[in-house]
């Protein structure tokens, strides 16, 4: 994992973490990696300082990393323009810009999210709800994790206080 200090056109700095230098550079490239503070696509790395994480320190990076990837989606979210509301609450349709540019940025953050998913957890398949079972259990070594599982077992991991998250799917490319 490399964490790297980065700034968009707007000079708004931020960090964010990646599987690789590889992997930060095809994320910028595609257009997946976004500032949280104005939505941009268009950063870069800043300059920062080496941090070499011991072996004691890489559960704590992790622990960061879940965070840190969190807090970057909701300001995200909180980037986004706000859509008017109904009087029953829910969003109206919106006209000019801000109703092209809400769908392609949480597009673009889903699709960040997805990416980061696949490049960060081990992938577990229809086994999801096995394996969380048994990290929470301890009789598998905790890792970040990322699978499928039913309904059924969604309802009894949280009924056994097994913290999961799920990630809405993405829709197939036009």
């Amino acid at each position: 994992m490399v964490k790297y200090q980065l700034i968009c056109d707007g000079s708004h700095e931020f960090e964010g973490w990646f599987a690789s230098s590889d992997s930060y550079d095809a994320q910028v490239k595609d257009g997946h990696v976004v500032c949280p503070h104005c939505a941009s696509v268009s950063v870069q790395r800043a300059l920062m300082a080496p941090n070499l994480a011991s072996p004691k320190t890489r559960a704590k990076a992790e622990d960061a990393l879940k965070k840190e990837s969190a807090a970057q989606v909701e300001k995200i979210q909180e980037a986004l323009p706000q859509q008017p509301k109904s009087d029953t609450g829910a969003p109206q349709g919106a006209s000019g810009q801000g109703a092209a540019i809400l769908p392609q940025q949480m597009m673009m953050a889903l699709r960040q999210m997805h990416q980061q998913v696949k490049e960060q957890c081990k992938p577990v398949g229809d086994k999801f709800a096995e394996t969380a079972r048994k990290m929470h259990k301890g009789e598998e070594k905790p890792e970040a994790i990322y699978g499928t599982c039913t309904d059924q077992e969604k309802e009894e991991l949280a009924e056994e206080g097994i913290e999961f998250a799920e990630l809405p799917d993405l829709p197939a490319d036009q």
